[in-house]
């Protein structure tokens, strides 16, 4: 919680205390009036002295509300002083950086000149590569287009790190084609019927294994 928070919440504090001793000032005040002369004259004299206390106790926390108030005023202006001064330091080291610049050339991420890089040479040799139309042809290519392929049938194993296709493949081959399993080994067949992939299992009643397809 900052300062100015901190004073702003002792200020809702004091303002309530305030209030309730204003209350019952006044509901003192009004009882004084209404039986000075029917009630015993202690609780009278008693009366007035809690008068006269409230009234000292509403007179200090009205002070010291008034001296939070102007400290809260001093605290929001030397906020408003600091946040300038930093705003004035940020320009300032901007203005350091941008005077530094004095011409230089704008350099990319590996702090080479753009200008030594983008050259009208460069430009040539990649209009030369036929860059600009293989650009434009990426875009008449549809997610349709990509999905819509035939995937071809594996022969073999995709290996441990295998193409989209090859993983998509052997999963469809898995679910669609026939599968054996026997008592040593599960077998991943073809379309036509031939095993392409078998897998060793055991089972010791306790762990049922499979090992790796290949």
């Amino acid at each position: 919680m900052s300062k100015i928070d901190k004073i702003k919440e002792k200020i809702n504090y004091l303002k309530v205390w305030l209030g309730i001793f204003i209350i019952t000032n006044i509901s003192l005040a009004s009882w004084l009036i209404n039986n000075y002369n029917k009630a015993n004259e202690i609780i009278v004299y008693g009366d007035i002295a809690a008068i006269l206390l409230l009234t000292v106790a509403v007179i200090l926390i009205h002070r010291n509300i008034c001296k939070k108030i102007d400290d809260l005023k001093t605290d929001a202006k030397e906020d408003r002083k600091t946040a300038n001064t930093h705003y004035a330091e940020i320009m300032r080291a901007i203005h350091v950086d941008v005077t530094g610049l004095n011409g230089a050339a704008m350099r990319g991420t590996d702090s080479a000149a753009l200008a030594t890089v983008c050259t009208e040479a460069r430009l040539a040799e990649l209009d030369g590569a036929n860059l600009p139309t293989d650009i434009a042809n990426l875009n008449d290519i549809s997610v349709a287009d990509v999905l819509g392929g035939a995937i071809t049938e594996l022969a073999a194993d995709p290996g441990a790190s295998p193409t989209l296709k090859g993983a998509l493949a052997l999963l469809y081959m898995a679910l669609r084609n026939k599968r054996d399993t026997i008592a040593t080994a599960d077998e991943i067949h073809n379309n036509a019927g031939g095993v392409i992939l078998t897998a060793a299992i055991s089972d010791d009643t306790v762990t049922f294994t499979k090992g790796k397809y290949a």
